[in-house]
């Protein structure tokens, strides 16, 4: 068969008999937990404003943390006045 939107064959086949038994009489054992919604994400910023301009931390970036393999650091945008991150 050929697929007129993607233009891919494929193929069609029938499920065994065996397998479709035991599709249908799986037994599902039941907890006590529900599907649900995943818990609030507490990493997500929720004060958005920008902090008053200041020359020293504006002029070049400063080493915040220093670890094995990541370095953080931290330089002010007073030019185009954005939060931003660089990790």
């Amino acid at each position: 068969m050929y697929d007129k939107w993607y233009q891919t064959d494929y193929s069609m086949t029938k499920l065994p008999e065996d397998f479709m038994t035991k599709l249908k009489s799986v037994n599902l054992e039941f907890t006590k937990k529900k599907l649900d919604l995943p818990p609030p994400n507490t990493l997500l910023p929720t004060n958005f404003e920008i902090l008053p301009e200041d020359p020293d931390n504006s002029k070049v970036p400063i080493l915040i943390q220093e670890l094995d393999d990541t370095d953080l650091w931290y330089k002010k945008d007073d030019k185009f006045k954005k939060p931003k991150a660089f990790v």
